[in-house]
């Protein structure tokens, strides 16, 4: 085929920019943290994407420096964890950064959320609890999908859960609850499930005085991490 000529200000050779990021690879419930000049997209890994159930056998970190190509950088697998054997039901995830180290919480199937530990964002990963961070039966729904809030002094905060959401203060050291998860309080519920329900995957950022509540497509805002 011949040489095309420049269009405009890209040629045949740029890179594709659109959706998917990453076609045919199975990624699912991204998350993404950045690190200096490098962006992390945390996510769980379908290993069958035509699938339309879930066959996931671990958890990937790709790296991007221009938010356009991604690399794969890391792989978590659960044999890797306190689970210690092989699973298909690695699901969502998170990671931050504190004290120097790398915190990255996950999902081990819709029952418990454990964590893992690394000196790098992508691993390789070590498990220092040798047990869940939250196990089943800590709370009265699903211990899943957790997400990650970091406030400007290091203060963090784990939320997670499907339909009823709970939120927990973490420790400095990153791996224990500073307090007992609390329900989260939100008025006027909207979601994809209809008016007074809302999904799985919470997560919470904050922006000025606001702290934004997100969950699919809605979201609630207040005034305080616990609503």
């Amino acid at each position: 085929m011949p040489a095309m000529a420049r269009s405009g200000l890209h040629t045949a050779c740029d890179p594709v920019r659109g959706n998917p990021l990453l076609p045919g690879q199975g990624v699912c419930d991204p998350q993404v943290r950045v690190y200096g000049d490098t962006a992390y997209l945390y996510a769980t890994h379908d290993a069958r994407p035509a699938s339309t159930g879930f066959t996931m056998h671990d958890w990937q970190i790709w790296s991007s420096k221009d938010l356009v190509d991604w690399q794969l950088s890391g792989t978590l697998r659960p044999e890797q964890t306190y689970f210690g054997k092989a699973s298909t039901q690695c699901w969502a995830t998170d990671a931050i950064h504190r004290n120097g180290l790398y915190y990255l919480y996950f999902s081990m199937g819709p029952k418990n959320i454990g964590v893992v530990v690394s000196e790098y964002p992508a691993g390789p990963w070590r498990d220092p609890l040798g047990k869940p961070l939250i196990a089943e039966g800590d709370v009265p729904t699903a211990s899943r999908d957790p997400g990650i809030l970091q406030e400007p002094d290091g203060t963090s905060y784990i939320v997670f859960g499907t339909f009823d959401f709970y939120i927990a203060r973490l420790n400095p050291d990153m791996i224990s609850l500073a307090e007992a998860p609390r329900r989260l309080q939100i008025d006027g519920i909207q979601g994809p499930y209809g008016a007074g329900k809302t999904d799985d995957k919470p997560f919470l950022h904050r922006r000025g005085r606001y702290y934004y509540l997100s969950w699919g497509s809605y979201y609630a805002i207040g005034e305080s991490p616990y609503g």
